[in-house]
């Protein structure tokens, strides 16, 4: 079995032997020890009682202890056997990391302010890292690191998403990528995208190229294998982000509004009385538990909540993304081949075997096409081989 990074509600795990283990960060725990001795520090502020207490004029939360969201965004393999790199990051700072898994070490490559990064790929020989960088207007851009994270350069540009970069094997300059178009409102807010089309462009000349696109569906995680095969997940596009709405469901909100109102109501006064009287109206459940919510995830773009996700489980034999995932091979004169159906995730080996993920399982299909179950994980969001 090749040695697997997956990632899982934004925390990275390390699969080997049909085992898997959390790959901790000592830079974000001290991130958050440091935030909560601030505000421990800080604690006198939000003391106080009464309908006007400090908790009003502080503008606390009351939420003492609430730990800052860290996130890993994206891994993989390092420049050396046994090393694994990852960005991390907050919502004011990122950073790219190297993990020794032999000797269970961190080590920091750099880290800067206000830096996103969703997707990484290093070049097998160079080392070089290209990624996929978040900018301010709801965009993303393709960019090249060097293999220790310096010298950070963007090669594409203009009003789009530009996800998933990968190196192309046996070239030094060329990389495929999944880009669409984002659609704004008069005000200049961007409201959803256009269909994920694939592209290649060579970052030497500049040059680029569309390999598939189509109007009906979304064109994803582009991989060329070494007799040059296209790999892709295919999905239905929805505009906007949104599925299109059948005349059962729009009946279903017309009979459900007044319950759905009521609902709202108690909400409402719910959150008003735990703020005033720090008691609640809404008791059956128990607490409230803090924490990401554990039934949804979202992938590329589309959300998954528990309710779409569970009829996905009882509909495609465990997959928490439906049939219609497909992931495909388009050989070099045009011919396409569906290899697996809910397929959230893939990556390919160095003999270019195909480790997928439906969500819930890590799969591993060799060039036979026999299928094996490597991995059984709760809420996979991606994959990727390291060695």
């Amino acid at each position: 079995m090749p040695n697997i990074v997956f990632l899982s509600q934004n925390k990275l795990f390390l699969a080997s032997a049909g085992k898997s283990e959390e790959i901790t960060s000592k830079f974000a725990q001290d991130i958050v020890d440091r935030a909560l001795q601030i505000q421990q520090k800080n604690e006198w502020k939000s003391q106080g009682g009464g309908a006007f207490g400090s908790n009003f004029v502080w503008g606390s939360k009351g939420q003492e202890g609430q730990a800052i969201p860290v996130r890993i965004s994206a891994a993989t393999r390092g420049a050396a056997d046994g090393v694994i790199t990852y960005f991390l990051e907050t919502d004011r700072i990122g950073g790219l990391f190297n993990y020794h898994t032999k000797e269970r070490e961190e080590s920091r490559l750099f880290h800067r302010e206000s830096m996103h990064v969703s997707d990484l790929d290093r070049h097998p020989t160079s080392h070089e890292l290209v990624c996929s960088l978040s900018q301010p207007g709801g965009i993303a851009n393709i960019a090249r690191m060097d293999s220790d994270g310096h010298n950070l350069s963007e090669f594409t540009e203009g009003d789009s998403l530009d996800l998933a970069p990968s190196w192309v094997p046996d070239e030094t300059t060329k990389v495929v990528f999944q880009s669409a178009g984002v659609g704004r409102n008069n005000a200049g807010f961007p409201l959803g995208h256009g269909p994920f089309f694939i592209a290649e462009i060579d970052l030497e000349t500049g040059a680029m190229d569309t390999l598939a696109e189509d109007d009906a569906f979304d064109l994803l995680l582009p991989k060329k294998d070494r007799k040059g095969n296209l790999y892709f997940i295919r999905r239905p596009y929805e505009p906007l982000g949104r599925p299109r709405a059948s005349l059962l469901s729009t009946l279903k909100d017309i009979v459900f509004f007044p319950f759905r109102l009521v609902r709202a109501f108690i909400h409402f006064f719910n959150v008003f009385s735990l703020f005033f009287s720090k008691k609640p109206l809404i008791t059956a459940g128990g607490p409230q538990r803090p924490g990401p919510d554990a039934q949804s995830m979202i992938l590329w773009g589309r959300y998954l909540d528990a309710e779409a996700m569970l009829r996905n489980q009882k509909e495609n034999d465990g997959a928490l993304v439906p049939r219609s995932w497909e992931l495909v091979c388009r050989a070099s004169d045009g011919t396409e081949k569906v290899c697996a159906k809910s397929v959230a995730s893939f990556d390919l080996t160095a003999s270019d075997e195909i480790i997928y993920t439906n969500g819930s399982k890590i799969f591993h299909r060799d060039s036979e096409d026999r299928r094996n179950v490597l991995l059984s994980s709760g809420l996979i969001q991606s994959v990727s081989v390291v060695s």
